[in-house]
């Protein structure tokens, strides 16, 4: 996969930006509502590819949290 570099990239900065200021873990839900994405996985997959730790952790079938580390 190749990934964008999060300098030139809206959309990796969108998602960077919602986790940043969220106080709370987000749901891929939650993610797509606040930054219109719909690839929330392959998005928090170029976040890592940049150097940006992000810990995902199911908490139920098919549902999943992200914070930043």
């Amino acid at each position: 996969m190749h990934a964008a570099k999060l300098e030139r990239s809206k959309r990796l900065q969108s998602v960077l930006k919602a986790l940043w200021y969220s106080e709370v873990p987000l749901t891929t839900r939650d993610l797509i509502r606040r930054t219109g994405q719909c690839a929330i996985s392959s998005c928090i997959q170029e976040l890592r590819e940049n150097g940006i730790r992000v810990e995902c952790k199911c908490i139920r079938r098919g549902v999943f949290e992200y914070t930043l580390i």
